[in-house]
C-alpha cells in the first residue's frame, strides 16, 4: 500500500511537470507571436505607414497618384516624408502618365507640392496598359519640386536627359506635362547619335532649350548652335525638329554656318536658316533667306554668293554631306576672287548679277562646275594685272563652266551684249569695244584663267569707236586681239563700209582682210580730186578678197576687182592702192573706162555729148602727184572715134573741178608697136609708128617711128619720121629725115 501511495505520487509529480512544460512552451511561443509593443511617436510625428498611396483626380480621371514604401506624417509643417517614392502624373488621353522616381521626398499637403533634394529619375510617356515605349524620355536630375496637381518639376540643379540616341544637360530643368514640354535651363546640350555606322554625332547648345514632346521639336532660345563634324551653324533663336528619333530640320534665326572640305571651307550666314536632314543626320538641304550670303573659299580663289533666298543642296556620300549645288534667288550676287599665287599668274575677278543664279559643283563638293542664271543676268570680269581688260556682259541668260582647280574654261550666253575696255597698262587707251548677239561662247585659258577666244553668232554687232561691224557670227581671237566676222559680215566707220562673206580685223594694228563677194564704199575725199579720183562722189570697190594695212593707208584687191566712181570704172585681177603715196596699181589684165565732159554741140544748142575713155592693158599704175596713169602689156586705148594701141602709154590727167567742162586727159604717150585708128562716118585714118602723143584739148597726135605711117581711106598714105596730124580735119605734117625723106601716096577719085 505504502509503496502504491509512492507511485501515485511520482505519477502526480511527472503529471504537473508535463503541465507546467506544455503551459511554459505554449507562453513562450506565444510571446514570440505577439508584436513588441510599439514605442510612443515624437511629439512632431502624428503618424507613420508603409506602402502609402495618395491620388488626386480630376472628376473620375486620376491626375497624379503618389506611391511610397514608407510613410511618415509630420504635424508642423503639414507634410509627409515618403522614402521609395513613385510619382504617376497622368496625360490628358487618360492612356499615358509620366513617372517620377526618387528615394526620398517631402510632400506638402497644403500646397500640394512634392519636393526631393536627392536624385531624381522621369520617364516620359509611359503606357497604363501593355509594353512601354522602346525608347521613352528619361530624365535624371535632383532639387526637384513637383506641383501634384498639376505634374509641373522645377529644379535649377544640373540635369540630364536621354531620348533614343539623344542625351542632353543643362544647369537646371522644368517640365510641364500639361504641355509636355521639357525645358532645360542653362548652357543646355543635346547630342544625337545617328543609327547609322560611322555616322557622326550632332550637338546642339543653347543657353535654353523646351523640348515639346507631342510636338517632337526642340526650341532653343536666345542664341543656339549645332555642330556635326566639321559642319557648324551659329544662330540666335532656332527650332530643331524630329521624327522618329531622327534629326529631320533646324530653323534658326540670324544665322552663321561653317563647314570644311578637303580643299575648300564654306561659311554662310541668313536672317533665317533652314537645315534639313536625312536619315543618319547627315544634312540634304540648307536654305538662307532675309538676306542670305555663301562664301567658298579655296587655295585658288574665294568665291561669293549672296541673295534673298539662298538654297544648298547635299548629297550624301558615304555618311557625310557633299555640297551638290547652290540656289541664289532675289538679287542674287556672285563674286569670285582669285588669290594670289606664286605659281600662277591672277586670273580677273568675276562678279555676275541676276535674280536667280544656280551653282551646281563639282564631285566631292570641293570645286564649281557650272554657274548658270535663270533670269537676264551681267556679268563682270575685273582685272587684276595691268594687262587684263574690264568685261562687262549683259545676257538673258548666262552658263559658266569651269575646270579643275575652279578656273573659268567656257562662257555661254545667249541674248547677249559685252563692253570691253582697254587695258589699264595701254599706252593709248582708246575707246571700249561694245558687240551684242544672239549667242555667245567665250573659252578660257585653264592655266591662267585669262580669256582665250570669244565667239558671238545670230545677228552679230560690233563697235569700238567710230568703227562698227555687223555679221552673222563674229569670233574673237584675244591673244592675238583678232575679230573673225563671217556671213554677212559688214565693217564701217565714218570714212567708208566694207561688206562681205567674211571679215577678218586686227585691233591692234587696224589691218583688215576680207573674203568672199567683198564690197566697199570710200566716202569722198573733201579736198578737189585729181585724176582718176574725181570730187564730190564716193569711189566703189568690189572683190573676191581685199587686205587693208598699214593703218588703212594700202589696200589690195583681189579675184575680179571693180572699183568705180559713177561712170567712171576700173577692172583688174589685182588692185592695189597706197594711200600714203597715193599710188594704184593694177595688173593682170587692167580695163578703165572714164567719162569725160564733152564739147557743147557745133550750133551751141544741147547739151555736150558725153565722152568715155577707155583703156585695156596688162598692168596698170597711177601716180597721184603727177596724175599719171602708166599703162604697159598690149594697152588698148579708146576715146570717142579714136583708138590707139601700144605695148605701153602714160596718161596725164589734170585736176578736175565741178564746172570743168574740159577734158579729164590731157596727154597721153604710147610707146612700142604703136597703132592708131581713127574712124569716122566718111573715113578711116590709121596711123602706126614706134611712139605717139596725143594731145587731147588740140585734138593733135604726133606720130614718130622709122618711118611712122598714116593712111587714110580718103586721102592716101604718108610716111616719115615724124607725123602731126589733127584728129576730126585734114590738116597732116610730115616730117622726113636725111636718110628717109617723107613719102606721101595720094589717093585718085
Amino acid at each position: 500500500m505504502r509503496r502504491l501511495r509512492r507511485l501515485l505520487l511520482v505519477a502526480v509529480g511527472l503529471l504537473l511537470a508535463a503541465v507546467g512544460f506544455t503551459y511554459w512552451a505554449r507562453r513562450t511561443m506565444l510571446e514570440r507571436r505577439t508584436p513588441p509593443v510599439a514605442a510612443a511617436l515624437p511629439h512632431s510625428i502624428q503618424a507613420e505607414g508603409r506602402d502609402w498611396v495618395y491620388t488626386h483626380h480630376e472628376g473620375e480621371r486620376p491626375r497624379v497618384e503618389v506611391r511610397a514604401t514608407r510613410m511618415r506624417q509630420i504635424a508642423e509643417p503639414a507634410e509627409f516624408e515618403l522614402e521609395g517614392v513613385q510619382l504617376r502624373i497622368f496625360h490628358s488621353d487618360g492612356r499615358t502618365y509620366d513617372l517620377v522616381k526618387s528615394a526620398f521626398a517631402r510632400f506638402d499637403v497644403k500646397k500640394s507640392e512634392l519636393y526631393s533634394d536627392g536624385e531624381v529619375d522621369i520617364t516620359l510617356g509611359l503606357p497604363v496598359s501593355g509594353a512601354p515605349a522602346e525608347n521613352p524620355v528619361i530624365i535624371r536630375t535632383s532639387g526637384v519640386r513637383f506641383e501634384t496637381t498639376t505634374g509641373k518639376a522645377l529644379t535649377e540643379r544640373p540635369t540630364s536627359f536621354r531620348y533614343g540616341r539623344a542625351e542632353g544637360r543643362s544647369l537646371g530643368a522644368s517640365f510641364d506635362p500639361a504641355w509636355s514640354d521639357l525645358r532645360m535651363l542653362g548652357g543646355a546640350e543635346l547630342r544625337w547619335q545617328p543609327d547609322r555606322p560611322g555616322a557622326k554625332p550632332i550637338t546642339v547648345a543653347a543657353d535654353e532649350l523646351l523640348y515639346k514632346q507631342d510636338q517632337d521639336r526642340v526650341y532653343l532660345t536666345p542664341w543656339s548652335r549645332l555642330v556635326r563634324g566639321s559642319f557648324e551653324i551659329e544662330a540666335g533663336s532656332s527650332v530643331v525638329t524630329l521624327e522618329n528619333d531622327q534629326l529631320r530640320r533646324v530653323e534658326a534665326a540670324n544665322a552663321r554656318g561653317r563647314d570644311r572640305y578637303p580643299r575648300r571651307s564654306i561659311e554662310f550666314h541668313a536672317g533665317r536658316l533652314l537645315v534639313e536632314f536625312d536619315d543618319g543626320a547627315v544634312v540634304r538641304k540648307v536654305v538662307g533667306q532675309e538676306g542670305a550670303r555663301l562664301v567658298a573659299t579655296s587655295d585658288a580663289d574665294r568665291t561669293g554668293i549672296e541673295s534673298r533666298e539662298l538654297f544648298l543642296d547635299f548629297k550624301a556620300v558615304s555618311g557625310d554631306s557633299v555640297l551638290e549645288s547652290a540656289l541664289a534667288m532675289g538679287g542674287g550676287v556672285l563674286e569670285s576672287r582669285p588669290l594670289a599665287r606664286a605659281d600662277k599668274p591672277a586670273a580677273e575677278t568675276r562678279v555676275l548679277r541676276a535674280e536667280v543664279i544656280k551653282t551646281l559643283m563639282r564631285p566631292g563638293g570641293d570645286e564649281i562646275a557650272v554657274i548658270e542664271t535663270h533670269t537676264p543676268g551681267v556679268v563682270e570680269f575685273l582685272p587684276n594685272r595691268p594687262e587684263q581688260r574690264k568685261r562687262r556682259i549683259e545676257a538673258e541668260r548666262l552658263w559658266l563652266h569651269f575646270a579643275e582647280g575652279n578656273r573659268i574654261e567656257t562662257f555661254r550666253a545667249t541674248r547677249v551684249a559685252t563692253r570691253t575696255e582697254p587695258p589699264v597698262a595701254s599706252e593709248r587707251p582708246g575707246e571700249p569695244t561694245l558687240t551684242s548677239s544672239q549667242d555667245l561662247l567665250a573659252s578660257f585659258d585653264a592655266a591662267s584663267g585669262d580669256l582665250v577666244g570669244l565667239e558671238q553668232w545670230g545677228d552679230f554687232r560690233y563697235q569700238e569707236g567710230s568703227r562698227r561691224a555687223s555679221a552673222d557670227k563674229g569670233t574673237l581671237d584675244e591673244a592675238n586681239r583678232t575679230i573673225a566676222l563671217s556671213g554677212k559680215a559688214r565693217l564701217w566707220d565714218e570714212t567708208g563700209s566694207t561688206a562681205a562673206d567674211e571679215l577678218f580685223l586686227e585691233q591692234t594694228s587696224g589691218n583688215v582682210t576680207a573674203t568672199g563677194r567683198v564690197r566697199t564704199t570710200r566716202k569722198p575725199e573733201s579736198e578737189p580730186g585729181a585724176g582718176l579720183l574725181a570730187s564730190g562722189e564716193p569711189i566703189h570697190a568690189a572683190a573676191e578678197r581685199m587686205a587693208v594695212t598699214g593703218k588703212r593707208s594700202k589696200i589690195v584687191f583681189e579675184g575680179e576687182a571693180v572699183m568705180w566712181q559713177g561712170a567712171d570704172r576700173l577692172e583688174a585681177p589685182r588692185i592695189e592702192i597706197d594711200r600714203a603715196d597715193r599710188l594704184l596699181h593694177a595688173s593682170g589684165g587692167v580695163y578703165s573706162r572714164f567719162l569725160e565732159k564733152g564739147a557743147p554741140a557745133r550750133d551751141g544748142n544741147g547739151p555736150a555729148a558725153p565722152v568715155y575713155l577707155t583703156v585695156r592693158a596688162a598692168e596698170l599704175l597711177y601716180v597721184e602727184k603727177e596724175r599719171l596713169a602708166h599703162y604697159r602689156g598690149g594697152v588698148q586705148l579708146r576715146r570717142g572715134p579714136l583708138e590707139v594701141a601700144a605695148e605701153q602709154l602714160w596718161a596725164y590727167f589734170s585736176a578736175s573741178r565741178p564746172d570743168d567742162v574740159q577734158s579729164r586727159l590731157e596727154r597721153a604717150l604710147a610707146e612700142g608697136n604703136v597703132r592708131i585708128v581713127e574712124t569716122r562716118p566718111a573715113r578711116t585714118r590709121t596711123g602706126s609708128g614706134d611712139s605717139a602723143e596725143y594731145l587731147v584739148a588740140a585734138e593733135k597726135v604726133l606720130l614718130r617711128g622709122a618711118p611712122a605711117r598714116l593712111a587714110d581711106s580718103a586721102r592716101g598714105a604718108t610716111e616719115g619720121e615724124r607725123l602731126i596730124y589733127f584728129a576730126g580735119n585734114d590738116r597732116l605734117l610730115v616730117e622726113g629725115g636725111r636718110s628717109r625723106p617723107a613719102v606721101t601716096r595720094l589717093r585718085r577719085e
